[in-house]
């Protein structure tokens, strides 16, 4: 609805002309069940709108492990880029249930397995698997082991 009301507004969707045959709905209901039928298509279009990526494979110098990551050149591919994950990765199911409400944490790679995850706080690093959170009190515990055999020198 929200998307509707911004159209007639005039704010967004002005030269997006897959959108402009629900125009002629002034009733709620009736612009939901046109639009619904269409939906797939109308998530086809908006996706077609990204732009392309060329892909490479590089080997991460903090994990050593290998991974496929985007060939960026400018600061227009990392917004795109990011976005297409985001709206790739954490978009909410496709529902009628619009009070969906999905978490709001960011998207990082695990330092460990290299899982993707939603970080609860600002200073997490690993994901919640049993695994990752042993890595990570190993490595903890070699730090305040290397720092606390500094200290005694």
């Amino acid at each position: 609805m929200a998307g509707r009301n911004l159209y007639y507004e005039g704010k967004v969707c002005d030269n997006l002309s897959f959108l402009e045959k629900y125009r002629q709905f002034t009733d709620d209901v009736e612009y939901l069940e046109h639009f619904n039928a269409d939906y797939n298509d109308r998530v086809f279009d908006l996706l077609e709108m990204f732009p392309d990526f060329k892909m490479r494979v590089k080997q991460n110098p903090k994990t050593y492990k290998v991974e496929m990551v985007a060939d960026i050149h400018s600061v227009f591919d990392i917004a795109w880029y990011a976005f297409a994950r985001m709206v790739a990765d954490v978009a909410p199911p496709a529902d009628t249930d619009m009070d969906y409400m999905f978490s709001q944490g960011s998207i990082l790679t695990c330092m460990c397995c290299g899982e993707y995850f939603v970080r609860h706080s600002s200073r997490q690093r690993y994901c919640d698997n049993s695994n990752c959170k042993a890595e990570r009190n190993n490595r903890n515990a070699r730090t305040y082991y290397k720092r606390k055999k500094a200290e005694d020198k």
